[in-house]
């Protein structure tokens, strides 16, 4: 729900071929190969300003540079700049790694002291770039102090025009690349090819505030780029504010979690004077992916966590995130996200926690939980709400399979609503091997549908032209709360007296509109009573439920006008079964067995 920063910026500076850059006396050295410019680094620490490996801005070059031993490399003012292959057809690696005997860390450290330049890394701006973080080394991009603004904050970008090819490397114990800067931005692929691997407890952090990570991701821009970002083996990213994944027109984002000890953290809320076209004020740390007609994936696996956290910023609201479209990057795109695994977690901390899952006009969203996996609001000031489709032209899906995977909405979860509660998108809700929906209200509005085997925690309100199926052939959905079919469709499919799907339902129920439609897979005997409904409260039927109809299940050998005995609620209801489109013959008899119909009305 926000935008994420991606000026320009032009940056000019020297040359460096090869370079070895070491504090400790003995293997104190400068390599040089080829164009190296400044000449003389060194033995131990240096300053210089600016730095670019692998050519300069008026030739291609390759360069290599590597910081070693306890070495501190600065690149302060006046041009506080990193470029590693500056041009097209320029080669450069950075590489910093060790400590010294102490355990002081290699640093590579970028220092903008004034607002008017900022502090910026750039990996892979017009040719091929890596930079290699290692075995407790540090590189940082320092601005913190600064009188800054968004065009002058600090960062790093991989990839950054088009034809390049950057990589990040962060590796081992220790290891990090942090970024200190008010409205500081990470972007991971702008119109390049850009990769970072964050592993074996390496870390990305971020300090300041207004900031954002990007993968692919530049606002109402077009761009090609595509951007891949690689967290595993203990690997971390902790600080900013805004993650984007897929935000670019024609881009392309990946976001891979994966490991027990891998963790993204985002934390804090935009400010209360947060620029108009970057975000609003106060809003929440916030996800989003595939946006502004772009594409957008997110994999959390093998016990992988994500926290989205706002509850420790005053007035900071609606933590959580998007998938496909935004009312800030921009709409039309395609996000999915995938939660797999025992202890695999997305979790959603703050006041008025929210995800939209197939974001504004066109957005294409999916969210897939499976394995164990769980998605959670915290709802702890009982304000979080989700939703499924939530504009009209949305497409948002939502699967959650086996019996300990979970997807918890908190206080409200609508499936083809739209925030204010009128009939929106396509929204799609699946459950597979007795996956877990909760939340306190959920709603279906025009063009939702819930299907599949599963449980329903909270009370489940069914709206116009919105169908409930239970089964993916036949199965069971367990509504753990109140049934209230207000209208739409409750689709039931039957192959014989034991093999038909099944809705329990642990509260009342509540007919007042709406169809029942029976799907006939084989021909009953006259007397047969199909028995589709467990109910434990009260079962009331208001004057608008327009009862049973019957059709004949696609590739059933029944004759048309076969009838249908139906039980529900202590009556009978009776049709036949007829070919599409089904034509309804309604018939309530009373059933003495099953006792007499009681109107009851549930209020509250």
């Amino acid at each position: 729900m926000h935008r994420s920063l991606g000026k320009a910026i032009s940056m000019a500076g020297l040359v460096i071929g090869s370079l070895i850059v070491s504090a400790s006396p003995s293997l104190a050295v400068i390599v040089s190969n080829g164009d190296v410019f400044p000449a003389g680094i060194g033995p131990g620490d240096a300053n210089v300003s600016p730095f670019n490996v692998g050519g300069d801005f008026s030739a291609p070059g390759n360069g290599s540079v590597v910081v070693d031993d306890g070495s501190r490399l600065t690149v302060g003012p006046p041009i506080p700049f990193v470029n590693v292959a500056p041009l097209a057809g320029s080669n450069g690696t950075v590489t910093v790694t060790g400590t010294d005997a102490g355990g002081n860390p290699s640093t590579l450290r970028v220092e903008g002291t004034d607002g008017s330049a900022g502090a910026f890394l750039t990996v892979g701006r017009g040719g091929n770039g890596t930079l290699n973080i290692q075995d407790g080394a540090k590189v940082q991009v320092d601005t913190l102090g600064a009188p800054l603004v968004p065009a002058t904050s600090g960062g790093f970008q991989v990839g950054r025009n088009p034809g390049s090819n950057g990589t990040v490397n962060i590796d081992g114990a220790n290891s990090e690349l942090s970024i200190d800067s008010d409205f500081a931005f990470g972007r991971i692929a702008r119109d390049g090819q850009g990769e970072m691997n964050i592993t074996n407890g390496g870390k990305l952090t971020y300090a300041g505030k207004n900031s954002v990570l990007s993968v692919s991701s530049a606002v109402f821009t077009p761009t090609n780029g595509t951007g891949v970002l690689n967290v595993n083996s203990g690997g971390t990213i902790s600080g900013p504010v805004f993650l984007d994944v897929g935000g670019s027109q024609g881009g392309s984002g990946t976001v891979n979690l994966d490991g027990s000890t891998s963790s993204i953290s985002l934390t804090g809320a935009c400010t209360p004077d947060c620029p108009v076209g970057f975000s609003f004020p106060n809003q929440g740390a916030f996800i989003t992916v595939g946006a502004n007609q772009g594409t957008g994936t997110f994999n959390v696996t093998n016990g992988a966590k994500v926290s989205i956290d706002s509850s420790q910023t005053p007035n900071a609201e609606f933590p959580g995130f998007n998938l496909g479209g935004s009312s800030i990057l921009g709409p039309k795109g395609d996000g999915t996200m995938n939660v797999v695994g025992d202890g695999s977690e997305v979790r959603v901390i703050g006041n008025r926690g929210f995800f939209s899952i197939g974001r504004l006009e066109e957005g294409k969203g999916a969210l897939n939980i499976s394995d164990g996996g769980q998605v959670i609001l915290e709802n702890g000031d009982g304000r979080s709400r989700g939703f499924v489709g939530d504009r009209p032209g949305a497409d948002g899906r939502i699967t959650v399979d086996g019996p300990d995977s979970l997807l918890d909405a908190g206080s409200f979860l609508g499936i083809g609503v739209d925030q204010g509660l009128n009939d929106a998108g396509g929204g799609t809700v699946t459950l597979k091997n007795g996956g877990v929906v909760k939340a306190a209200d959920i709603q279906l509005g025009r063009g939702g549908r819930i299907g599949g085997n599963g449980t329903l925690m909270g009370d489940v309100t069914v709206g116009p032209q919105s169908v409930v199926a239970p089964g993916e052939s036949t199965g069971e959905i367990v509504v753990d709360g109140d049934f209230i079919f207000q209208d739409g469709v409750l689709q039931l499919e039957a192959n014989s007296l034991t093999d038909l799907d099944k809705l329990i339902v642990t509260g009342n129920a509540v007919f007042s509109g709406g169809v029942i439609e029976v799907l006939l897979g084989f021909v009953p005997d006259t007397a047969d009573v199909l028995d589709f409904f467990s109910i434990t409260g009260s079962t009331t039927f208001l004057p608008g439920f327009e009862g049973v109809v019957g059709r004949i299940a696609q590739g059933a050998s029944v004759p048309l006008g076969t009838p249908i005995s139906l039980a529900l609620g202590g009556m009978i209801f009776q049709a036949v079964a007829l070919a599409e489109p089904p034509v309804v013959y309604i018939f309530l008899v009373a059933f003495a067995a099953l006792g007499v119909l009681r109107y009851r009305r549930r209020f509250g």
